[in-house]
């Protein structure tokens, strides 16, 4: 019975030098294993952050022009709703446009100018104001008026009177520069010389046929 007990004393260190070490191999599995966990948390983060990053990037068209059919509406609707051209450009200026947008600003109220049965001053009045507001609108506005004088044979007799007043008052105003008109001296000169060319060949050509 000594024998046992002197034994047992014995094994008593041993047993729990062996237990003292198998948790501390548990204790350092379990700080590896949330070392390992974290380490991971962190590499998903970092590919979390970087496809945010990526689709931040991605900018995306549209190619359906649906933003600027909504922003044709926004200006039609303002121009129809508002009582005076002082409004009128007080409410288009809160719109914010975009860089690139000054001219679908110009080309809709010229538009409406046009469709009118009779030239109303209001457009007149509100693209001066924009004239003066800022430059921009200047250079769009003698643009227009090139493009508009070169196709001015395919507008009715209404639309006509009413785009010709509609750059009147601009010119009228100083609004845009009177330098515009250079392209009617062109496009006259441009006439002349086919008229002249042409009764040349056929003068030319009486007098070869007479000739022979």
């Amino acid at each position: 019975m000594a024998a046992n007990q002197v034994t047992a004393g014995l094994m008593m260190p041993v047993i729990l030098v062996k237990v003292y070490n198998d948790f501390q191999c548990q204790v350092s599995l379990y700080f590896t294993l949330l070392e390992i966990l974290r380490v991971m948390m962190l590499f998903c983060n970092l590919v979390v952050e970087d496809e945010e990053e990526e689709e931040a990037k991605q900018t995306i068209i549209d190619q359906t022009e649906t933003n600027l059919v909504g922003l044709r509406r926004t200006i039609y609707l303002t121009l129809q709703s508002s009582l005076d051209y002082e409004e009128a450009a007080h409410k288009l200026l809160k719109l914010n446009l975009k860089p690139g947008q000054e001219v679908e600003l110009c080309n809709m109220i010229l538009d409406c100018s046009a469709q009118q049965r009779t030239y109303e001053k209001f457009y007149g009045l509100l693209a001066q104001r924009f004239c003066m507001l800022n430059k921009i609108y200047v250079e769009k506005f003698e643009e227009m008026f090139m493009t508009q004088y070169e196709t001015c044979h395919r507008l009715d007799a209404t639309k006509l009177r009413n785009v010709s007043k509609f750059f009147a008052h601009l010119l009228h105003t100083d609004a845009i520069s009177w330098g515009v008109l250079q392209v009617c001296c062109t496009l006259v000169c441009c006439t002349v010389v086919c008229c002249t060319v042409v009764c040349c060949t056929v003068v030319c050509c009486t007098v070869v046929c007479c000739t022979i």
